[in-house]
């Protein structure tokens, strides 16, 4: 193991030490070091809070090494391939966003281009008159979430679009 490694245990191993030794002589504890109870909180204490700190780095690097949106090969937008494809659209959506093809234009117009929305969707931010696709896994890393495409109509014409993550 290296330093960098330990380290994420070393620290707040010592720091919930010292704070165990103040809180056992602040019960007048006698002699804390020799309590069994001791050895035991401060063993899981520092497992969980080494662990989570090692976790928290680790996802955090991964966002700066490889942006939610930035570092992903994207295509350009192409209705076949959209409607051939419908659980990994996230390749082709930022070109079809930056294209602003979905600017104006009418539900039937929206429909034909994009195929059928979700008829039971499951993205709760959604309302009837609202248009959703699904796009695919959200585009990071480590992904856990779902995107969508989420068109608002407003007289049966597009009022704005956006994307979300479930």
């Amino acid at each position: 193991m290296e330093w960098s490694t330990i380290q994420y245990y070393f620290y707040p191993g010592l720091i919930i030490f010292l704070l165990l030794i103040v809180i056992f002589k602040v019960k007048k504890i006698d002699k804390p070091l020799r309590n069994i109870k001791f050895w035991v909180v401060w063993t899981v204490s520092t497992l969980i809070t080494g662990t989570s700190l090692i976790v928290f780095v680790t996802v955090f690097l991964m966002n700066i090494i490889f942006p939610p949106e930035h570092n992903f090969a994207s295509k350009s937008f192409d209705n076949k391939l959209w409607l051939s494809n419908p659980n990994n659209r996230t390749e082709i959506i930022a070109s079809l966003i930056k294209s602003k093809l979905l600017d104006h234009k009418s539900k039937a117009d929206i429909i034909k281009l994009l195929g059928q929305p979700m008829d039971s969707c499951t993205y709760a931010s959604s309302k009837r008159q609202d248009l959703t696709y699904y796009l695919g896994p959200e585009r990071s890393a480590i992904s856990v979430d779902s995107e969508w495409l989420v068109i608002r109509l407003d007289n049966d014409t597009v009022k704005n679009y956006d994307l979300h993550r479930d």
